[in-house]
Parts: C-alpha cells; sequence; structure tokens
C-alpha cells in the first residue's frame, strides 16, 4: 500500500479517518502495518501490501469496545 493513499482511506463502518502505524516499509510502500479508527477503537491491518478494511475483519484495540 502507498503511503499516499492513507488519506484518500476512511473507516468502512463510521467513515472515520484512519491514522497509519507503520510496522515494515520499502520506500513509499507500507509492507506491514495497521490502520487505526480512534472513533470506533479498532485497527484494519496491512499485510503484504494490501489493507484489510472489512468491518469483519476489524481488530478491537486494547481496552475499548468496538
Amino acid at each position: 500500500m502507498n503511503k499516499k493513499l492513507v488519506g484518500r482511506l476512511a473507516c468502512p463502518v463510521c467513515l472515520s479517518e484512519l491514522r497509519l502505524t507503520v510496522l515494515d516499509e520499502v520506500g513509499e510502500t507500507i509492507v506491514e502495518g495497521s490502520l487505526i479508527c480512534g472513533s470506533c477503537g479498532v485497527s484494519y491491518s496491512v499485510c503484504e501490501s494490501t489493507p484489510s478494511l472489512l468491518p469483519g475483519d476489524a481488530t478491537p484495540l486494547v481496552g475499548q469496545a468496538p
């Protein structure tokens, strides 16, 4: 996933902005990381440069209810 794409993505549930956390990157490409929705309190994974933004794939953040 290209870093420039993050500004165009939104939470699929509430349409809020997503915050990117990068675990691995190559140049401008995010290889591993997560996209976090502060409004919903969930995280969506980025694996092998592909974001998984299906509501059923969301992982609740620690200490927050989905």
